[in-house]
């Protein structure tokens, strides 16, 4: 009865320490990601890859980086609103899925991340700017943050607990309630 206890206690403790490192994993996985986003936007932008003559960010999707190499397949695949959907449901990538930010809040009034730089493309670049969000396909399960990039690299996280899903770049008010990275 006492090593029967002794082996659960062992096992709910492994289990427990195993789920903290995957959580972890998946954290770093997601502020990695972040940074590939961030290199494959300013590639994007500085050799026009789009070739409409206008040195922009690409600001309509994740999954539109990947059509020009410059983010691997399984990253656009977690791209949880793309334009044009590589998969029918979004498949989170090592726990995380992404999506770009539509504004930038800290701007009065708020800034449109998508606008029509080149009169041909419709909304989908922006000449300075752009934002992308990385966040646990469950929260709490596959990770524990939602992180946010920007044009300026500068990443900010919060617990899930305490953050729902951003659709912008926070607000100066809201920025002190982000930890920085």
């Amino acid at each position: 009865m006492v090593i029967g206890f002794f082996l659960a206690f062992l096992a709910l403790w492994g289990w427990h320490w195993w789920r903290v490192r995957v959580l972890t994993e998946n954290d770093r996985n997601g502020y990695s990601c972040l940074q590939k986003l961030c290199l494959a936007e300013f590639e994007y932008r500085e050799k026009d890859l789009d070739g409409n003559g206008v040195n922009d960010y690409w600001t309509g999707d994740i999954a539109g980086l990947q059509r020009h190499g410059l983010i691997p397949r399984e990253i656009a695949e977690a791209d949880a609103e793309p334009l044009v959907p590589l998969v029918p449901k979004p498949v989170p990538y090592k726990g995380y899925l992404f999506r770009v930010l539509v504004a930038d809040d800290s701007e009065t009034p708020p800034e449109a991340y998508r606008q029509d730089t080149d009169k041909s493309a419709g909304k989908v670049h922006h000449r300075n700017k752009f934002g992308v969000v990385a966040y646990p396909a469950q929260p709490g399960v596959t990770g524990n943050y939602v992180l946010v990039v920007n044009h300026d690299h500068i990443l900010l996280r919060k617990h899930v607990s305490e953050a729902p899903i951003p659709k912008s770049w926070p607000s100066d008010a809201e920025f002190p309630y982000w930890s920085k990275h």
